[in-house]
C-alpha cells in the first residue's frame, strides 16, 4: 500500500484538487496533516501567500513550530481565527478560503459564511471540503438548498455567494469526500435577512 492510499483524509483530498493562481491570497481553515505543506508549498505560483487557520493559540503555536521546522515562513502564515477575532480583519483580503471539515460552520453557520464572504476579494472562491455521510448531508442541504425549512435558498446563497455553486464528489477506498465551491458576488444579501 502507498503512502498516499494510507492517508486518505480531508486533508490530502484538499492537497490535490487545489490550485493556485498567481499572486494569490489563501487561507486554509481546517488542516490538521501539517505534514502535506511541504507538497502544498510546491503548488505555490508567483507571490502566493497561505495563511494557515487555527482556532485557538494551541493550535497556531503547532503551526508556528512546523512551519519553522519545514522552513516555510515565508510562504505560510499562521493566524488564530474565532468569530470575534474574524471580525477585526480588514474586508476583501482573501482570492480563497478553504474550509476542511464542516464542524466549526455546522455550530455557527450565517456568521460564518458572513465573515468568509466579507473576507474574499470580488470574485473569489470559497472551498468547503467534507466528508460525505448520511448526518452531513442535512447540513449539505442546508448549506446548498434549503436553509430553513420551507425557504428555496440555501446558505451559501442567503449570505451572498452566488447561486451557481461547484459540487465535486470523490471517493476512494477509505473516504468519500465532497468538495463545494462558492464564488463571491457582489452583494451581500445576508444584510436583509438579520
Amino acid at each position: 500500500m502507498s503512502y498516499r492510499s494510507e492517508h486518505q483524509n480531508l486533508d490530502n483530498i484538499f492537497l490535490r484538487n487545489i490550485k493556485f493562481s498567481k499572486r494569490e491570497k489563501v487561507a486554509i481553515q481546517g488542516l490538521t496533516d501539517f505534514s502535506i505543506i511541504p507538497s502544498l508549498s510546491e503548488k505555490l505560483k508567483e507571490d502566493n501567500r497561505i495563511a494557515i487557520i487555527s482556532k485557538d493559540r494551541r493550535g497556531d503555536k503547532n503551526i508556528l513550530n512546523y512551519l519553522k521546522e519545514f522552513g516555510g515562513e515565508d510562504l505560510f502564515t499562521s493566524l488564530v481565527w474565532d468569530l470575534r477575532r474574524i471580525k477585526r480583519l480588514k474586508d476583501e483580503q482573501f482570492n480563497t478560503i478553504a474550509l476542511i471539515g464542516i464542524g466549526d460552520l455546522e455550530r455557527e453557520p450565517i456568521p460564518s459564511l458572513s465573515s468568509y464572504f466579507r473576507l474574499l476579494k470580488e470574485g473569489g472562491r470559497f472551498m468547503i471540503v467534507m466528508e460525505k455521510s448520511d448526518r452531513n448531508d442535512i447540513f449539505l442541504r442546508r448549506l446548498l438548498y434549503e436553509a430553513e425549512m420551507g425557504e428555496m435558498i440555501g446558505l451559501l446563497e442567503k449570505v451572498g455567494f452566488s447561486k451557481r455553486f461547484y459540487l465535486k464528489r470523490i471517493a476512494t477506498n477509505f473516504i468519500e469526500a465532497l468538495i463545494i465551491t462558492a464564488l463571491k458576488t457582489g452583494i451581500n444579501i445576508s444584510l436583509y435577512f438579520q
